[in-house]
């Protein structure tokens, strides 16, 4: 089984009555990321690392509690869980606002391409221009990367969330 984390913002379309966990909290832009995760448990452990205007750093499998006690510093709480999850997730979903991805992915590249282990499964999310601050080609040869360039609200599209899929079905069959 595979360890899957997702990193992503949370939405201001929210389900009021959920008060199971914020992975069913929130809606919205969130849905996709939701919807991926879903089909993704199939291959294993989904986290939800989820960055929030109103709850900070929280992670998808909390339970919506009120009032909560926000945290002292959430953006270091999510660039530690960011880090954290290169080195020890085998795939990694991040799908961020453009000024995020900027604060979260471009500034720590240097860091993150330390983290990546080998034959692991990356996709990125964001605006053109924060995409073309990455340099790929610092990454290890064996890491599959899809990125995703977004546009308007969506998040991510269907082809590349059927892109991550085919991609760790891939893997799993070359390790049978």
């Amino acid at each position: 089984m595979m360890d899957i984390s997702i990193f992503t913002e949370g939405s201001n379309t929210v389900n009021p009555d959920s008060k199971e966990r914020f992975k069913d909290y929130f809606e919205g832009q969130f849905l996709s990321l939701k919807t991926l995760g879903e089909d993704l448990e199939a291959f294993g452990k989904v986290n939800y690392n989820i960055l929030s205007n109103d709850w900070g750093y929280i992670n998808g499998d909390e339970a919506v509690e009120e009032p909560r006690e926000q945290p002292q510093n959430p953006e270091s709480d999510f660039t530690e869980a960011l880090l954290n999850g290169f080195m020890t997730s085998d795939v990694i979903i991040v799908a961020l606002k453009k000024s995020n991805f900027e604060t979260y992915i471009v500034a720590n590249w240097d860091r993150i391409v330390h983290e990546v282990t080998p034959n692991q499964i990356l996709c990125l999310c964001s605006a053109r221009g924060s995409l073309e601050n990455l340099d790929l080609d610092l990454l290890p040869a064996s890491t599959d990367v899809i990125t995703y360039e977004r546009r308007g609200v969506a998040r991510i599209n269907q082809e590349t969330q059927n892109g991550v899929a085919r991609i760790i079905k891939k893997q799993i069959e070359s390790q049978c």
